[in-house]
């Protein structure tokens, strides 16, 4: 093994006498990039199909991208179009929602729908070999959605416990926050995508059923395909079920602009809602500030020479309690005083 190190580290010596460490290497050519072609066609009422061909595994991947995303949701409803998208599911056809779940399962494929501030993605992942029974549910839940008033009253109920649960998640309190404070409640994008306290009652049916009538158009509507399929069987197979779908006019695209942010001002020294942290001997320059701090009421001394403000004031303090807290305190660090000394005066093992 000595001998196997010895000889590589021999040859290795001439290759890093060959390399100069003073001057950066030069970066290579970088590798060309290969998108694969897509080819796309426009049906008659205005669905637009985009194919990209791809034949090495037999499935095919659809994502219907429709124009009713939850920037168009009614100033006195949010949450509409977010709600809308979820029942399309939820039933379709001549299937309800434990027939489609079934059919679905059955064909070993995938149907789903969800909504974002832009688009409502309708996405169907399928064998190739159930390509034409798939395509015949994804036309149920684009074209002929049942909204069952027994569904929208379970999916309501599911939405206002949602909505309640979000408030014990930071995170998604802090997704629901930022863009209302970022661009405003009245903005578009700045009210949350499934709605407040006040959504759950004011979903109906017929509210439902008027923003799909509105917003879902194939005009407004974008068919990406990809997998083992070519652009003229595409053509084929979604004119004969998506051929009948009715253009029809869509609302404009809300639009509204960002607020203008608000001035602020930074004061040194006492700030509502601030916490001012610091050590008056590490920077002389910050000194004076921490002894107003310390001199300042309602602000707390600690031992460790750092100061701060709490947010808010602090309640009274029961005399008794103080007392029991002083006396627990003392206690616990004479403890720690006597385990110091047991420790320092045990005797030492001299060195031999």
């Amino acid at each position: 093994m000595k001998r196997l190190v010895a000889a590589l580290s021999l040859l290795a010596a001439p290759l890093a006498a060959q390399v100069d460490r003073t001057k950066a290497p030069a970066l290579g050519a970088p590798p060309a990039l290969h998108l694969p072609a897509i080819r796309t066609a426009t049906l008659p009422n205005g669905l637009t199909l985009a194919v990209v061909e791809m034949h090495k595994v037999p499935v095919v991947e659809i994502q219907a991208l429709v124009d009713a995303g939850t920037a168009r949701d009614p100033a006195d409803l949010p949450g509409l179009a977010g709600f809308t998208a979820n029942m399309l599911t939820q039933g379709a056809g001549t299937r309800g929602p434990l027939a489609l779940a079934d059919e679905i399962a059955y064909l070993g494929a995938q149907l789903n729908a969800a909504s974002d501030f832009d688009v409502v993605t309708v996405r169907l992942h399928v064998p190739k070999r159930h390509l034409d029974a798939a395509l015949d549910l994804l036309a149920d839940v684009l074209l002929r959605p049942q909204f069952a008033d027994s569904e929208v009253t379970r999916q309501r109920g599911l939405l206002a416990n949602t909505i309640l649960q979000q408030r014990d998640q930071p995170v998604a309190m802090a997704g629901i926050a930022f863009p209302a404070i970022v661009l405003g409640a009245g903005h578009p994008y700045g009210h949350p995508a499934a709605g407040n306290d006040s959504t759950p009652p004011k979903l109906t049916r017929d509210r439902v059923v008027a923003f799909y009538q509105a917003a879902y158009r194939p005009n407004t509507t974008r068919i990406l395909i990809v997998g083992d399929i070519t652009l003229d069987e595409a053509k084929r197979l979604f004119t004969a079920r998506f051929g009948a779908w009715s253009r029809g006019t869509v609302a404009a695209f809300p639009q509204a602009a960002a607020p203008a942010p608000a001035a602020r001002s930074f004061l040194p020294g006492r700030q509502a809602g601030c916490r001012a942290v610091g050590d008056p001997h590490r920077r002389a320059g910050r000194r004076a500030q921490h002894a107003r701090f310390r001199d300042a009421a309602s602000v707390e001394h600690d031992p460790r020479r750092r100061f701060h403000e709490p947010l808010e004031p602090e309640p009274a303090r029961d005399a008794r309690l103080h007392l029991r807290r002083l006396e627990r305190v003392r206690g616990a660090t004479h403890a720690r005083v006597l385990r110091a000394r047991r420790r320092w005066s045990r005797p030492r093992p001299t060195a031999r």
